[in-house]
């Protein structure tokens, strides 16, 4: 698979960033399989967090454990990155998060013990804790790097104007820690008044206008939209409710056509369309993608390949250059 010069860090990392929030939903030899494929296809980063797979707060932290054994006990692992969350409280009313010091640290901690690393490559701040001065969070994380515990850290569901304000203290180069931002974002827009869970934050106008000018990373998670151009265009019967209601709007639905021509112009799947309109942004951008078989994870590591012509992304677009 292609890989691509990571702003401010010293990494090549690959074009697709395998997520592993849906594990719980595999054996775990099987997702055990999935990532020795997608190192074989030269990927090289693994996304999970410590609250993936977890559906109650005393849960234990599943998918970390998951990838923490096969780092330990696959051949295939040797080069492989990670990233890992932190700072997400789980509650059933979706209450902001409290991001305490000590707790996080301790999180982090146990991430570090169950990924058997002694750095993670990148943490994210999970949730944004918008009670407290950006400055403080930024503060914690830094103290995590200079104690060997974190390479860089990234941030995400946060606001555009949160970001922004920790891009301006991050301003200096030689020791910028804060290199991506991990939020939804898909060719396939979502409808933001049918979210569940309203402190999840996806990309907007703003938001765009800004990493594209800091050329900071982004690597968005729903980043295949839940499957949803296909289902729609195939007409299954995988397209349900919840899927129609998160998605049926009249942008998706020119895009879907968009899809549809370029699908038969090109000889690509849709799904390869869709991650490579992310991949060809001005700006970086490492879509996360989660895999239920491998037949999906060779289809999409394939999108890596494709050079999409300027016509072709303003088609997909729709007249919306995000």
């Amino acid at each position: 698979m292609r890989k691509w010069k990571m702003p401010i860090t010293d990494w090549w990392i690959s074009g697709i960033v395998m997520g592993t929030g849906n594990f719980c939903q595999h054996t775990e030899a099987e997702a055990l399989r999935l990532m020795d494929h997608f190192a074989e296809h030269d990927g090289n980063l693994l996304d999970t967090a410590n609250s993936y797979c977890k559906q109650r707060p005393d849960d234990q932290n599943v998918a970390e454990q998951i990838v923490g054994r096969w780092l330990r006990e696959s051949a295939q692992a040797k080069d492989m990155l990670v990233s890992t969350k932190g700072g997400h409280t789980l509650s059933a009313d979706f209450a902001p998060t409290h991001i305490d010091r000590g707790e996080i640290e301790a999180e982090l901690d146990l991430s570090l013990a169950t990924l058997g690393r002694e750095t993670i490559d990148l943490y994210y701040l999970h949730r944004d804790d918008p009670s407290q001065p950006v400055e403080a969070l930024l503060d914690i994380l830094r103290e995590f790097r200079r104690k060997g515990k974190i390479r860089y850290f990234g941030l995400s569901n946060w606001s555009t104007d949160r970001i922004r304000e920790a891009i301006a203290l991050e301003k200096q180069p030689s020791d910028r820690g804060l290199v991506a931002v991990q939020n939804r974002w898909s060719l396939v827009r979502y409808n933001d008044q049918a979210a569940n869970d309203p402190h999840l934050v996806a990309m907007d106008w703003q938001a765009w206008d800004l990493f594209r000018q800091e050329q900071l990373t982004v690597m968005p998670y729903s980043s295949l939209g839940k499957g949803y151009f296909s289902k729609y265009l195939q007409n299954t019967c995988e397209l349900t409710e919840k899927l129609r209601r998160y998605y049926e709007n009249d942008l998706n639905q020119k895009r879907a056509e968009a899809l549809r021509q370029l699908q038969k112009e090109t000889g690509y799947s849709i799904s390869q369309l869709v991650l490579a309109w992310l991949m060809h942004q001005p700006l970086p951008v490492y879509p996360v993608a989660a895999f239920r078989r491998n037949e999906q994870l060779h289809d999409a590591v394939g999108a890596a390949a494709i050079n999409l012509s300027y016509e072709m992304i303003e088609r997909l677009g729709a007249g919306e250059p995000w």
